[in-house]
C-alpha cells in the first residue's frame, strides 16, 4: 500500500540501533578455511554473529564480505538503503582505512545491484549498502552477503581537506551531508475517528489519506482485548515492509458519517494513531480540498457531464431538402448560433438533419432531428418524480421567482461528444459547399439534456442555498422559486443573479416575478391559496392524442383540485392503443365523468401551510383506494384545509365525494 507519510519509498526499513560487539569474536586464525571457497552462493546464514569489522571470506580474497543486517523486501525498482550492522571506520592492521564497496556477482546473478560506493577513513556511521533490482519483488534475508568492501590505502592523506573537521557519522558517502526523506504532517488533515467493535469504541485521531488503498491503526493503540486475525497481507510505511495484521470488521464514524472496514496494524509516526484510507473515504463520499483550513465536502459532480453511448459507430442521416423560406431562416438561425459560440465548424462523421417552424410570435425556430443520436445514448434518468408542490409555502410569505434565459444554451456538451450532434447546412441553389456545424452546448432535443440542465442548475444554486439557510428554494429545470418571512431586498436579488452568473446562467429580467400572485409551474400563488392556472380543460375528446393530454392534464391538477380515482379511473380505457390518430369516442358515463371533473377544477384549490398551527395525518380506506392527506384544523372556523404534498387529498376532495 503506497503511502504519504515519513520515511517510506528512499527509506524504506528502520535501521537497528548501533551496538559494538564484544572484541572476541569470529574464528580462531588457525580455524579459518586456508584454501579458496568453491562456492558463490548468497545464501542466507541466520545464525552468522554480527561482526565489529568486516572480515574475508578466505585468504585470497581482496574484499571484505559484507551481509544484510535486517530481512527486507524490496517491491520497487528504486534504489534502497540495506543496513548492515558494521561501523566506520574500517580497520585494518590497527589502522584506518577506506574501501569500495562493490557488488557480488553471486547477488547480481539473482537481479539484486549495488551501486558502487566509497567508504572513507573517517566515517563513523553505519556502513549502508545502496541496492536496486529491475525485477521486484525480491527478499533479502538477514545474514545474506550481499556486497564486498574492498580496502584501499588513502593516498590523499597529505593533501588540505575542504574541512577540517572529520566526518565520523556526518553522512554516509564520500561528500556532503546525510539528508532523509521527511513531510511534515503537522498540518495534514486530521479528524476525530470513532471505532466500533460489537459494545465497545474507541476514539483516536485519524490522518485521512487519499493516497492509502487501506486504513491502518498502529498497534499501542489497538485494544488488548479486542481479536486480531493473522494475514498475507504487507504494508510499506515506516519499518520497512511488514506483515500486517488485520482486525476484525469495524465501524468507523466520521463526522456523523459511518463506514465500515477492516484495518490493518502497522507502525505509523508518532503523532498518527491511525490513518484513513480509501476504503473508508470512498463510503463516506468525502473528498480532500487543497483549501485551507482543512475541510470536508461532498462530492460535488464536475462539468462538463461526459455522455455514455452504446456504440461507437457514426450515424448518418441525410439532410432533407428545405424550401427556400425555410433555408433562409435556417441560414440566419445558425449564424446566430454561431455567432454566440453554441456551434462550431464540423468535420465530423455523424450528421443528423435540421428543419425550423415558424412559433404563433412569427419568430422562427431552429430544430435539430435528434432521434437517430438518442438511439445510441444511455438515458441518464429521471431527477425529478414530480413537480414541487407550493402548498408547503408558509403563507403570507413573500415570494420571488426568476426564469433562466436560454437555460441550455449556457451549459456545454463535454468536448468529446461535440461531434456526434453534427448537421448539415445546405448551400442556397447549390451556389458553394455546404458547411456542416456541431454543437457545443446542450441542444434542444437531445434525450439527456433537461438531465444535465437540472444537475447544472443544482449545483450553481448550492451557494445560494449555503448562504440563505432560511429560505425555501424550489429548482425545477430552469424555473426557480425563492420564499422566506422577510420581503426580498434588491441587494438580495442581484445576489442572487451575480451568483448564477458565475455558472453563465442568465437571469430573464422580464420573467422575474416578485408580488402577487405568482405563476409557477402551472400554478398560481397568492398569500394564503394556491389554485392551477389552467381552469380550462379540452373535453372535445376525438382521438387517443387528445385523450392522452387529457389525462396528463388531470393528473398535474390531482393535487390541488382534489380529483379522486373513482373519477379518474372510468377515463382509463381511452388510452387503449398505440396510434395517436385512432378515433375514439366517449360513452354517456364518460361524458358525465368529464362534466364532474370540469366542476372541480373550477372549485379546487389548497391553502399554504400555516407555521403556527400543527400538522395532522388523515387516511380513508374505501373499498379500492387509500386516500391521505396532510392537513392543519383551524379551531376558529372548524374546517380542515388539506396543505401539502402532491397525490395528497384536499378541501376539495371531499366536497366531490360528499
Amino acid at each position: 500500500m503506497p503511502s504519504r507519510w515519513g520515511l517510506v519509498r528512499q527509506v524504506s526499513i528502520e535501521h537497528p540501533q548501533r551496538q559494538r560487539l564484544p572484541p572476541k569474536v569470529g574464528k580462531r586464525e588457525e580455524q579459518r578455511e586456508q584454501q579458496p571457497r568453491p562456492d558463490t552462493s548468497s545464501s542466507c546464514n541466520i545464525e552468522r554473529p554480527r561482526q565489529q569489522q568486516p572480515q574475508p571470506a578466505t585468504s585470497g580474497s581482496l574484499g571484505l564480505d559484507v551481509a544484510a543486517s535486517i530481512d527486507i523486501t524490496i517491491l520497487s525498482n528504486q534504489p534502497h538503503r540495506i543496513a548492515t550492522g558494521l561501523f566506520g571506520p574500517v580497520m585494518i592492521n590497527g589502522q584506518a582505512v577506506g574501501g569500495l564497496l562493490l557488488g557480488r556477482s553471486s547477488a547480481s546473478m539473482l537481479g539484486l545491484f549495488v551501486l558502487p560506493g566509497v567508504i572513507d577513513a573517517d566515517y563513523q556511521g553505519e556502513i549502508m549498502v545502496m541496492v536496486h533490482t529491475p525485477y521486484p519483488p525480491i527478499r533479502i534475508n538477514k545474514g545474506q552477503r550481499i556486497a564486498q568492501l574492498v580496502p584501499l590505502p588513502q593516498l590523499t592523506k597529505g593533501m588540505i581537506p575542504l574541512k577540517q573537521e572529520p566526518r565520523e557519522q556526518k553522512g554516509f558517502g564520500s561528500t556532503g551531508g546525510l539528508t532523509l526523506l521527511t513531510i511534515d504532517l503537522s498540518d495534514r488533515p486530521k479528524k476525530p475517528c470513532t471505532l466500533y467493535y460489537r459494545n465497545q469504541s474507541i476514539i483516536l485521531t485519524g490522518l485521512l489519506d487519499t493516497g492509502a488503498d487501506t486504513s491502518i491503526i498502529t498497534p499501542g493503540e489497538w485494544p488488548s482485548e479486542w481479536p486480531l486475525q493473522s494475514s498475507t497481507t504487507t504494508v510499506t510505511g515506516v519499518g520497512g515492509v511488514t506483515l500486517a495484521s488485520r482486525t476484525p470488521m469495524l465501524a468507523v464514524e466520521i463526522d456523523g458519517r459511518r463506514a465500515t472496514a477492516v484495518f490493518s496494524l502497522a507502525l505509523l509516526p508518532p503523532t498518527v494513531s491511525c490513518l484513513i484510507g480509501r476504503d473508508v473515504l470512498a463510503q463516506l463520499g468525502l473528498v480532500l480540498t487543497n483549501e485551507h483550513p482543512f475541510r470536508i465536502t461532498a462530492i460535488a459532480w464536475t462539468f462538463p457531464l461526459p455522455l455514455t453511448w452504446t456504440t461507437k459507430n457514426p450515424v448518418v442521416v441525410k439532410q432533407w431538402p428545405l424550401k427556400r423560406e425555410s433555408l433562409l431562416q435556417a441560414h440566419q438561425l445558425v449564424q446566430e448560433q454561431y455567432a454566440q459560440g453554441h456551434l462550431k465548424l464540423s468535420t465530423s462523421p455523424w450528421n443528423t438533419p435540421i428543419f425550423v417552424i415558424q412559433k404563433k410570435s412569427g419568430k422562427y425556430r431552429l430544430l435539430h432531428d435528434l432521434r437517430a443520436v438518442n438511439d445510441q445514448m444511455e438515458p441518464m434518468g429521471a431527477l425529478q418524480p414530480g413537480l414541487p408542490n407550493p402548498a408547503m409555502l408558509p403563507e403570507d410569505w413573500p415570494i420571488l421567482i426568476i426564469d433562466l434565459k436560454d437555460c441550455f444554451f449556457t451549459i456545454a456538451l463535454h468536448p468529446q461528444d461535440t461531434k456526434r450532434f453534427a448537421f448539415t447546412l445546405p448551400a442556397i441553389n447549390r451556389g458553394e459547399p455546404d458547411k456542416r456545424f456541431e454543437w457545443t452546448v446542450l441542444p434542444q432535443g437531445m434525450r439527456n439534456s433537461p438531465t444535465i440542465c437540472q444537475l447544472y442548475v443544482d449545483a450553481a444554486l448550492q451557494p445560494l442555498r449555503k448562504e440563505m439557510p432560511n429560505t425555501i428554494i424550489y429548482h425545477y429545470m430552469d424555473d426557480i422559486l425563492f420564499a422566506q418571512q422577510d420581503p426580498f431586498m434588491e441587494q438580495q436579488i442581484e445576489r442572487v443573479k451575480t451568483v448564477l452568473a458565475e455558472f453563465s446562467l442568465v437571469v430573464a429580467p422580464e420573467k422575474v416575478q416578485r408580488s402577487a400572485p405568482w405563476k409557477y409551474l402551472g400554478w398560481q400563488i397568492t398569500g394564503k391559496q394556491v389554485t392551477p392556472q389552467k381552469l380550462t380543460l379540452a373535453t372535445d375528446i376525438a382521438t387517443l392524442n387528445d385523450a392522452q393530454k387529457l389525462l396528463g392534464d388531470l393528473q398535474w391538477l390531482k393535487p390541488v383540485v382534489g380529483l379522486p380515482n373513482t373519477l379518474l379511473e372510468k377515463l382509463m380505457p381511452l388510452l387503449k392503443g398505440t396510434d395517436p390518430c385512432t378515433p375514439i369516442s366517449l360513452t354517456l358515463e364518460q361524458q358525465e365523468t368529464l362534466q364532474d371533473i370540469t366542476d372541480c377544477v373550477c372549485k379546487g384549490f389548497v391553502s399554504r401551510l400555516d407555521p403556527n398551527l400543527p400538522l395532522d395525518l388523515m387516511i380513508w380506506n374505501n373499498r379500492t383506494h387509500l386516500l391521505g392527506a396532510i392537513t392543519q384544523f383551524r379551531k376558529k372556523t372548524g374546517e380542515r384545509v388539506a396543505c401539502t404534498q402532491s397525490g395528497y387529498v384536499t378541501r376539495a376532495t371531499m366536497e366531490c365525494h360528499s
